[in-house]
């Protein structure tokens, strides 16, 4: 557990310094199941809506728990603590404390919360917000404390912090973390797990557009995501081709077209036809054009790119076209999000 929350913020600095907008939430209960890219929409401008005309798309969803969380956006958007009170689950309600807490940047907030290791996750996201090492201090459970360190060292880009970390692993983590941040492939070194450390090398690598970098790495599945992610961030078909496996090839691809914008790159994926469907899903999001959902096959992933779509648009009428309840439900919540200026991150 103690890695999958570090693994996230990684995951955004990278995508941050390429110029990519991404909501996160660290979470004791986040799985992380791939390295691999997930589908990401840019942060949006705002659009001046009223705190009720927004709370009424919130009511036309019909999956509660989904709801809930509709109502925690708006709270954490409006940083309007009340409306946390429209909550029905409590660990739901919580989180809305917390995500208040971290937009107001306010600790006292976090008082409010009754599931303990929710509140030390609210001490942690305040203490990354404030970049104040002090307030990792108040949590109770040394593993989310050395979190807390190393989410602030990372924010803060500083090394040193890393030291106060207690168990090796975390404190690779951090290295690896403050490496990225830092664009410093140096700093990799200081990794003593060589997984992680051909990790911290493709991720630098990418960050810093560096095709040598990846030479470095020694496991061929790892090489072969550094030239991905550098293909990726620097947008060039070619640097696939010297990928080795056809299925990683095919995601090679399948990025680089998200990246350009480019629907005909979908048509290079050979494999897997999963893969050409988020592709396809991807830049038609990205584009913002409804007409290239049709070409999706499977339904569950045409219904996904309609909710892409509405939300990049952010435009309700959209969502009616899925039918999936629960993924209509959500297209209503990510549009009221988009609607507020939150990032917005599928989850599929």
């Amino acid at each position: 557990m103690k890695n999958k929350s570090l693994l996230i913020l990684i995951t955004i600095i990278v995508l941050a310094i390429l110029g990519l907008g991404i909501k996160f939430r660290i979470s004791k209960k986040q799985i992380i199941t791939s390295e691999k890219p997930t589908p990401i929409l840019e942060k949006p401008t705002p659009i001046t809506e009223t705190e009720e005309e927004v709370l009424k798309i919130c009511d036309k969803i019909q999956t509660q728990e989904i709801k809930n969380i509709c109502y925690s956006n708006v709270a954490t958007a409006k940083q309007n603590l009340s409306i946390c009170e429209k909550i029905q689950n409590q660990k739901i309600k919580d989180s809305c404390y917390r995500d208040v807490a971290i937009a107001k940047q306010d600790l006292s907030i976090c008082e409010k919360i009754q599931e303990q290791w929710i509140k030390d996750s609210c001490y942690r996201d305040v203490a990354i917000a404030k970049q104040d090492l002090s307030i990792c201090e108040k949590i109770q459970e040394q593993q989310e404390k050395d979190l807390c360190y190393s989410d602030v060292a990372i924010a803060k880009q500083d090394l040193s912090i890393c030291e106060k970390i207690q168990e090796q692993q975390e404190k690779d983590s951090c290295y690896w973390g403050v490496a990225i941040a830092k664009q410093d492939l140096s700093m990799c070194e200081k990794v003593q797990e060589q997984e992680k450390k051909d990790t911290c090398y493709w991720d630098v690598a990418t960050a810093k557009q560096d095709l040598s970098m990846c030479e470095k790495v020694k496991e061929q599945e790892k090489k072969d995501t550094c030239y991905w992610g550098v293909a990726t961030a620097k947008q060039d078909l070619s640097i696939c081709e010297k990928i080795q496996t056809q299925r990683e090839k095919d995601s090679c691809y399948w990025s680089v077209a998200k990246a350009k914008q480019d629907l005909s790159i979908c048509e290079k994926i050979k494999e897997q036809q999963w893969i050409k469907d988020l592709c396809y899903l991807d830049v038609a999001t990205a584009k913002q054009d409804l007409s290239m959902c049709e070409k999706v096959q499977e339904q569950e992933k045409k219904d996904t790119c309609y909710w892409g779509v509405a939300t990049a648009k952010r435009d309700l009428s959209i969502c009616e076209k899925i039918k999936e309840q629960w993924k209509k439900d959500s297209c209503y919540r990510d549009v009221v999000s988009a609607k507020l200026g939150l990032p917005v991150k599928f989850e599929f």
